[in-house]
């Protein structure tokens, strides 16, 4: 840097913005190595992924279906719960002829109607999805939100866990809490003594 009696020149100019700009090279390079071992990462993480069956390379997919139960990489039900919130807002849509408030039903069979069609739809395989983290499970409690409101004509100033207790249906958490002490159950009357073992030890974890 020149000093302060130094005239500034050209050449001065030069260096300083030579000095000047060392510091945003070094942290280009910094962040074109971080990207590059980033990209290596990848690719070394597609090549582990890559499947082959009688030499046919096996497609790769983020999900998929078995048994009625959407399985993604991470296993935390992340799509399932997006898939069943799709089907209850289909089957509310075909149904809301039957279950909205123009249609002239008692509360009690559009009840019916919800817990025979609409719950199974989310209660299928709850023992399994049920773990998963309390955002996915409150948007299938929105969806059960909804549908309660639709089937009571409420009002916006109503609570959810009011309209929940007139209608005597728990919420999803509640069902989750059952549907787990049911296959707890279950699994401790089973003949199969391995059953009852995976009891005992995940109580122990």
């Amino acid at each position: 840097m020149p000093s302060q009696h130094e005239p500034i020149t050209i050449g001065s100019k030069a260096r300083i913005v030579r000095q000047n700009s060392k510091p945003c090279e070094e942290r280009s390079r910094c962040r074109r190595s971080r990207r590059a071992a980033v990209d290596r990462e990848g690719e070394r993480r597609e090549k582990n992924r890559a499947y082959r069956l009688n030499q046919t390379l096996i497609p790769q997919k983020d999900s998929a279906k078995y048994l009625g139960m959407h399985l993604n990489s991470r296993l935390n039900w992340k799509h399932h719960v997006r898939q069943k919130k799709i089907q209850i807002k289909e089957k509310m849509r075909k149904l809301y002829w039957l279950v909205g408030p123009h249609f002239e039903l008692t509360i009690e069979n559009k009840r019916i109607l919800y817990v025979a069609i609409i719950k199974p739809i989310w209660t299928y395989g709850i023992q399994l999805w049920g773990c998963t983290s309390k955002s996915n499970i409150d948007i299938i409690q929105r969806c059960q939100n909804i549908a309660l409101r639709t089937i009571t004509a409420a009002y916006r100033f109503e609570r959810n866990d009011t309209i929940h207790r007139d209608m005597m249906l728990p919420t999803i958490a509640e069902e989750i809490q059952k549907f787990a002490r049911k296959h707890e159950r279950r699994l401790e009357d089973h003949i199969n003594p391995m059953a009852s073992e995976t009891i005992r030890l995940s109580l122990s974890v």
